[in-house]
């Protein structure tokens, strides 16, 4: 004698089915990867407008910090190469207004797989630099009506800018002369990668954390910056804003880590 299963029990069982496959995720799926950028100083996590110490003994705050990232890079295990963002654009006015601040964040899909790094660059590709930037609309990160980082047609983008107060007397913490960095050109375009072997599965979105220590703005094992005395650069005019902001740029890109 045959059994003949009720129709509702089939149509709960259908249903069941359909959501548990519905609901479990693709451990192959892209999934999103957060770039998490945290600004600090020294130890200290870094707030805006706050005064900090420098290795030279003067008392800064930090008013400004603003820059491009481009062609946003996963590297393979096997040295095979995935670009999963290609331009953006970082405010630290936006989440580091307090020490409880959740940092500054890139999004991007990202496929699934072993990698053993990550790189991408600072200011905005050569081969776009110096392209037409009304083609892009308000809210793009290479809209001069979304950033106003953008000098003109023969210049074009500006990739950083750092601003803030210094005091031109260590140790008197007067905060009396201001600093104000704004570096661009082709020639100050850099490529900053980190090595750390990590997996992307479709089990959950992936968090990969940067640290930048601001107070590794003014000084590396080369170079230290005296932001009291050699206290601006637009990068453009004479060669010594130019050698200015050159040495800026290769500050700045020494004060990331992933550790």
């Amino acid at each position: 004698m045959k059994k003949i299963i009720p129709f509702f029990l089939i149509s709960i069982f259908l249903i069941t089915v359909f959501i548990h496959s519905g609901c479990k995720k693709d451990k192959n799926q892209d999934v999103e990867f957060i770039l998490d950028v945290k600004g600090y100083v020294g130890n200290d996590f870094l707030v805006m407008g706050q005064t900090y110490q420098n290795i030279l003994g003067q008392s800064f705050r930090v008013e400004k910090l603003r820059f491009y990232v481009s062609n946003f890079t996963l590297i393979k295990a096997d040295g095979g190469e995935v670009v999963i963002k290609d331009y953006d654009y970082l405010r630290f006015e936006n989440n580091h207004a307090s020490n409880q601040n959740p940092g500054e964040r890139i999004k991007a899909d990202a496929p699934s797989g072993f990698y053993k790094g990550i790189k991408f660059s600072i200011g905005v590709d050569p081969s776009v630099n110096n392209g037409d930037p009304a083609q892009y609309a308000p809210g793009h990160p290479l809209s001069i009506l979304t950033n106003e980082a953008h000098w003109g047609w023969s210049t074009g983008y500006i990739f950083l800018k750092f601003e803030g107060d210094i005091d031109q007397t260590p140790g008197s913490g007067s905060l009396d002369q201001s600093f104000l960095y704004h570096t661009g050109l082709n020639e100050l375009y850099r490529t900053i990668s980190f090595d750390k072997d990590f997996e992307i599965n479709g089990g959950a979105d992936f968090t990969y954390q940067l640290k930048l220590d601001v107070a590794k703005m003014f000084y590396s094992d080369t170079d230290t910056l005296n932001a009291a005395e050699d206290n601006i650069t637009h990068t453009l005019g004479p060669q010594s804003a130019f050698e200015t902001a050159e040495r800026v740029t290769e500050l700045f890109i020494k004060a990331f880590s992933n550790n």
